[in-house]
């Protein structure tokens, strides 16, 4: 068992056009490093035992050229990574085609709403008055995220990106949702392997996270105890999606589990060690507990040349600080490893041609 992380989080910037209602990630005007510096920090970070990396912003694509600079280095190292955008217009049109020149290899976006299917949903009487409530009460904020994070992830899957990934980020206001989502992306969009969906939920602020609200601001986006039953008929539903279409991710065990979703209390590292724990790296290059929580490691990504062990000893000891999350990333390292991150690999393999 690894006394270190080998998948990292790392905001490229904090600047982002989205207003989301569950987020609390407001560090604007911080301070960023360049393309050029991302890459020798990400050559440390690799050197120290990183296998694969999520690229955040708040926003990517507003580092406008210095994402291209990063975009073409990795495509140069063969980094494996997970680039997550919405897609913003228009920016993406001011951006697709360069990143795609670079050698761009992976683009995710989160699609937690599809107007078509909720549309259908509630012509058909299948959505209680609570999610309609909830969708309806963000105007047309939450449809035009959902429609350019879809549009371009399209348009990323049909010039052929290797790597596609719609992450839906389960609420009160979508868990009704979630399998004819998926049926809709199946008949619609998923042509091959190289799109790929998962679930995360989504989280409160226990009061020392820094990327999400606290849950008496949320505004009812929280799934809660009352909400078990129509949960539970969402998740029986979805087991049909899981035996039937190998893009979703190893997220069965994780999603059904509604009272640690509940809580949102689990501590990784003590059930399955800190290898499954994220590194996180914050914008100007100083060292996260993870992707959730700053937390106080007091270095920088700098530092791992000179005093590597003392870094880890900082990072594992924040660790151990932390009052416990439900997130995705964690649960897929402890049940998949991370072969589940990376679309080419044995698991990916084995899933579709069984």
């Amino acid at each position: 068992m690894s006394d270190r992380a080998v998948v990292a989080s790392v905001f490229l910037n904090r600047e982002c056009p989205r207003r989301c209602p569950y987020c609390g990630s407001k560090r604007f005007g911080m301070k960023r490093l360049s393309g050029k510096q991302w890459l020798d920090a990400i050559d440390i970070l690799r050197g120290q035992g990183i296998e694969f990396f999520l690229f955040l912003g708040n926003e990517p694509l507003m580092l406008g050229g210095e994402l291209v600079v990063l975009v073409k280095g990795l495509a140069e190292r063969g980094v494996e990574y997970g680039l997550y955008s919405t897609s913003p217009q228009p920016l993406f049109s001011q951006w697709r085609e360069k990143l795609l020149d670079a050698g761009l290899r992976n683009w995710s976006a989160g699609v937690d709403f599809i107007p078509e299917v909720y549309e259908r949903m509630k012509k058909e009487g299948r959505l209680s008055e609570k999610a309609i409530r909830l969708i309806e009460s963000q105007g047309q904020e939450i449809v035009r995220k959902a429609q350019e994070s879809l549009e371009g992830l399209i348009w990323m899957y049909e010039r052929g990106v290797e790597e596609v990934l719609s992450l839906i980020t389960v609420s009160r206001a979508n868990v009704e949702m979630l399998y004819d989502m998926v049926i809709w992306l199946a008949d619609n969009v998923v042509k091959d392997y190289r799109w790929k969906v998962s679930y995360n939920y989504v989280e409160w602020n226990h009061g020392d996270k820094d990327f999400m609200v606290r849950k008496e601001e949320g505004e009812g986006w929280w799934l809660s105890e009352e909400d078990r039953e129509v949960w539970q008929e969402s998740l029986l539903r979805l087991d049909e999606e899981w035996d039937q279409y190998p893009f979703v991710q190893p997220v069965k065990g994780y999603l059904s589990n509604i009272d640690k979703a509940l809580k949102q209390d689990v501590k990784w590292w003590k059930e399955y060690g800190f290898e499954v724990e994220n590194l996180s790296v914050e914008c100007n290059g100083k060292i996260r507990a993870c992707g959730y929580r700053e937390g106080e490691v007091g270095y920088s990504v700098w530092d791992f040349v000179s005093k590597p062990e003392g870094v880890w000893e900082a990072w594992r000891r924040e660790v151990m600080k932390c009052k416990g999350c439900y997130w995705v990333w964690p649960h897929m390292l402890a049940n998949a490893g991370v072969q589940a991150c990376d679309f080419r690999s044995e698991y990916w393999k084995k899933k579709y041609w069984r």
